[in-house]
């Protein structure tokens, strides 16, 4: 036991160390750079956030939606911790391990699970408490809390997988039909006894963030069902440890043959060109979740555009500065998803020999790249310009060109930049980024002449293919 143990430590610590610079050096800088952009949109998106947790019904809503996501990402990688990641025996049914110490190695993986949550939500709670002004939890009381509650969210995810996987309910249509009546339920009537499950946590969640809001609400905080929790928590990994011990081993086919004919789902249109397999290889791997930055792109890009109609309600700008903010926003949520690329190409340079054997180019390579970017920045970019078409009367035509053109250049400077420097993603992303965004930052605070950058940024960009077709030529040389 101890040396699975010291294994799993090992194997989160190499997690840890190899994406060091990007956690802890270059991951408070974008962060930091980006807060000071969106300052702005943060300081409007407050005082409505402290507004609606001020309320029960608004409360209970944040609180139940913020367990709900985190329960369905979680549950991949609860799936993953209980079955194994691919179709067949993992390690440990190899291995001599006895069902006991899996279930220790089970509850150890639950409780790091809920540890970077936990530190975001708390950190959220105290970013709140700065915009408004007032005084927030002590940290380890806040932490604590946010802990408890994502702790006993993934608890409860061992406890429904196995069950669902027994029921036969890990399926298309059921799991749609289960996610349209929670959402229904957030709806209608997030206090249905139905939701107490997520309603419990979600509280708690909620008021981690309302209680440094002010004396009334750090009362309503104090008073979060805390017992309730713990004997949910109790259940939830009693009735889990109990399924794991007595019928593992029969669900483990089950699971694995639900694996297997997973993988053979078409999630995206079969490609009919070289290229065309390489961008639906990327899209399947982002969709797959290929790196834990998906999530947080996911997250930046969708917190983003629902900060963009906050920004025409609440901000009280005049036209003219509310269509630049609004240009800079909508950039915002594109780039969070173009900034996957450099991480997804570094990935695959290790494999490149394979693809070549069977035929591939890196021209080809360099050409879906280019095309993933703009796929991947083209639906927060969509969505921004139909946006600001609704909500921007005077701006938001140019507001919407301005958006779409400026995504555009930045998807494409980067599917072109990052190939300075391949096997460093880190410094591919921030080198991109600074092209990138000095382009689209014309077309942002100067759009009306977006017919001259366009046509400034095509020199750019051939300038760019050339230094990228001899950076390419170098993959094709024979070791």
């Amino acid at each position: 036991m101890k040396a699975l143990l010291r294994a799993r430590w090992l194997r989160w610590y190499r997690q840890l160390r190899s994406q060091a610079f990007e956690l802890f050096v270059l991951g408070p800088i974008v962060l930091g750079g980006a807060l000071m952009i969106a300052d702005r949109y943060l300081m409007v998106g407050a005082p409505y956030l402290a507004g609606l947790l001020s309320g029960e019904t608004g409360a209970l809503r944040l609180g139940l939606l913020a367990a709900m996501v985190f329960a369905a990402l979680a549950a991949a990688g609860v799936f993953r911790e209980l079955y194994g990641e691919r179709a067949g025996a993992s390690l440990y049914d190899i291995l001599p391990v006895a069902e006991n110490q899996r279930l220790l190695l089970a509850a150890l993986a639950s409780a790091v699970a809920a540890l970077p949550a936990s530190l975001l939500w708390t950190a959220g709670g105290y970013g709140l408490s700065y915009w408004m002004k007032t005084q927030p939890l002590p940290p380890a009381e806040a932490w604590g809390l946010s802990f408890l509650a994502f702790w006993s969210l993934v608890l409860l995810d061992f406890l429904l997988v196995q069950l669902a996987l027994r029921l036969g309910l890990l399926r298309a249509a059921a799991l749609a039909a289960v996610a349209a009546a929670l959402l229904g339920g957030w709806v209608f009537a997030p206090a249905s006894p139905l939701l107490l499950p997520l309603r419990l946590p979600g509280e708690l969640l909620a008021g981690v963030w309302s209680a440094g809001l002010g004396p009334e609400q750090a009362a309503a905080a104090a008073g979060r069902p805390l017992l309730p929790l713990l004997a949910l928590a109790s259940v939830c990994a009693s009735g889990a440890s109990a399924l794991f011990l007595l019928f593992r081993k029969e669900a483990a086919g089950h699971a694995q043959a639900l694996v297997a004919g997973s993988r053979a789902l078409r999630l995206l249109p079969a490609a009919k060109s070289p290229a065309g397999a390489l961008v639906r290889r990327d899209l399947l791997l982002v969709l797959r979740r290929f790196s834990p930055l998906v999530p947080l792109a996911f997250a930046a890009s969708l917190g983003m555009l629902a900060l963009l109609p906050l920004l025409v309600a609440k901000s009280g700008l005049e036209p003219l500065p509310l269509a630049r903010s609004f240009s800079a926003g909508g950039l915002l949520a594109a780039a969070a998803w173009v900034a996957l690329l450099p991480y997804l190409l570094a990935g695959q340079l290790r494999t490149f020999w394979l693809e070549s054997s069977v035929g591939a180019t890196a021209a080809q390579l360099a050409k879906a790249k280019a095309l993933t970017s703009l796929l991947l920045a083209a639906p927060p970019a969509l969505v921004a310009a139909g946006l600001a078409l609704r909500l921007l009367p005077s701006e938001g035509g140019l507001t919407a060109i301005a958006i779409v053109c400026a995504a555009a250049t930045l998807a494409v400077s980067m599917g072109l930049a990052m190939w300075e420097t391949p096997y460093e993603p880190a410094i591919g992303l921030v080198y991109g980024l600074l092209i990138g965004g000095a382009i689209a930052a014309l077309f942002v605070f100067a759009p009306a002449g977006w017919p001259f950058w366009l046509v400034a940024y095509v020199y750019l960009a051939a300038q760019l293919l050339g230094r990228v077709r001899q950076r390419i030529a170098v993959l094709e040389q024979p070791l």
